[in-house]
Parts: structure tokens; sequence; C-alpha cells
């Protein structure tokens, strides 16, 4: 089984409702499939088929903001996301697009919103252990970290654990990596969102000392 990708994507521009309309329909077509379709539907039609075809893109949630002029698609995708799927969506209808990707277990964290238009995330945080074995004043921060989840920026982060050090960055990956090599039972994620792929939120070499 794959280790499956959240993404959220918006669609920008005048032929958004043509995007939406053209999605209705091939939704339409497949009425066994409309509580989970494939958003391969949209290229049924196309003589040339993307790799999506073979890792199946599921779209879990969809909506259009007329006003606004954009599609917004919730998915769920094997791996990270597919982006010849959506460039090619984007070519199809003259669309601007941003998108959100979010898989822990391959670290990868891309947002491609650099302007923070749609997508103001910038960490991820995610946090698993037994409440009743681990009653630190630490664990009662990351716990706060943890219920927001989704991390604005790294003000927050620095306020909330200013008393372990934790000012910058790399900081907090170190801290992180001392959870996991001194707490047992107890699964920490942290990531960097970045406009692309990339594999700086790979385990880090650090000389832990807390």
């Amino acid at each position: 089984m794959p280790d499956w990708c959240r993404t959220e994507i918006i669609f920008e521009g005048e032929n958004a409702k043509k995007l939406y309309e053209d999605w209705e329909s091939a939704v339409e077509r497949h009425p066994e499939e409309k509580d989970y379709p494939l958003l391969d539907f949209l290229f049924e039609n196309c003589d040339k088929k993307t790799e999506a075809y073979i890792n199946k893109v599921f779209v879990d949630d969809y909506e259009f903001d007329e006003e606004k002029q954009i599609v917004t698609f919730s998915i769920d995708e094997p791996y990270e996301p597919h982006f010849d799927m959506y460039d090619a969506i984007s070519q199809k209808y003259k669309l601007k697009y941003y998108l959100l990707a979010t898989e822990p277990a391959n670290k990868i964290y891309i947002n491609t919103d650099a302007e923070k238009k749609y997508f103001s995330e910038s960490y991820y945080f995610e946090l698993w252990f037994a409440e009743e074995l681990i009653k630190t004043e630490l664990f009662k921060k990351l716990t706060i970290l943890d219920d927001i989840r989704y991390i604005e920026d790294f003000d927050t982060i620095k306020e909330l654990l200013k008393e372990y050090r934790v000012n910058k960055e790399e900081d907090m990956f170190k801290l992180c990596k001392y959870i996991e090599e001194t707490y047992q039972n107890v699964v920490v994620t942290f990531g960097a969102y970045r406009n692309y792929y990339t594999n700086t939120n790979t385990d880090r070499d650090y000389n832990v000392s807390m």
C-alpha cells in the first residue's frame, strides 16, 4: 500500500468555471465513483494520458468560488503530488494553480503559494504519545503545536519553545531528534514547507545536548 499524500490545489483564472463544469460532467458520467472520483476523469477524451492513470489521484472534495474565479480540489494521491496532471489541467484551461501537499512518511512538504495568497502554512508538526505516561512541561507545549498542526510562521514555535533554546528551524529539528532518541513510543514529525520538492527535511546528524 502506498503512503498517501494529502494535497490541496487551487486553480485560478477566467476559465475556472469551465473547469468546474467539465469536472461536474465527468463525475456525472461515473455515478458509481461519485463519492471518491478520480481526477483523471477529466482526461478521458484526451489522446495523451498522464502518469495519474497509473498512480490514481482521488478527489475527496471540491468547490467553485465564482467571485474569486477559483476551483479548489482536496486530493488523496499516492506518495507525492502528480505535477504532470496539474500542469496538464493548468495548460488546458489556461489557469494558474497553487498547491499545498503533505506526506510526512516521505517527508514531503510542498507549498507553491509563495505569496501566501491562499495557503499560509509554513510548517507541519505532528505528535503521538501516551499522555498518561508523559506529563512534562515540554510535552504540554508540544501538544499545543500538535493541536495547531499546520503552522503559519516560525515565531509561533519560537515563542512556545523559547525556554528549550528553539530559535531557528535547525533547533526544532534537533529537538525532535532528541525526543525520538530519548522517549520510547513517541512519534514526532516536523517539516518545513518549500515551494518545490526537496529533501531538506530528511534526518540530520546532530550532536544532541538538551
